[in-house]
């Protein structure tokens, strides 16, 4: 397989590996990869979660939801995280 870069990718993978933090330009393409194989496989699993919500129809009532909220708000807060 060969693969096209653009001259600014090309030159950042060359200096990934002059830099030391990869062996070879293989393994900077293999490690993006890696990534991006991460990255859909969180995003099919959030698509899953949402069909799967989508499905419960059951009713939340408004102090379910303020609930969740305040729990939600003390977390942020806990983690130094102002909302």
């Amino acid at each position: 397989m060969q693969i096209a870069l653009e001259e600014s990718q090309e030159d950042f993978v060359k200096q990934a590996v002059s830099d030391g933090r990869y062996t070879s330009e293989s393994a900077v393409v293999e490690f993006g990869i890696r990534l991006l194989q991460a990255r859909e496989q969180k995003l099919a699993e959030l698509r899953a979660k949402v069909q799967e919500s989508l499905k419960d129809t059951s009713e939340v009532s408004d102090e379910e939801i303020d609930a969740a909220i305040n729990r939600k708000s003390q977390e942020l807060l806990a983690k130094g995280i102002p909302w």
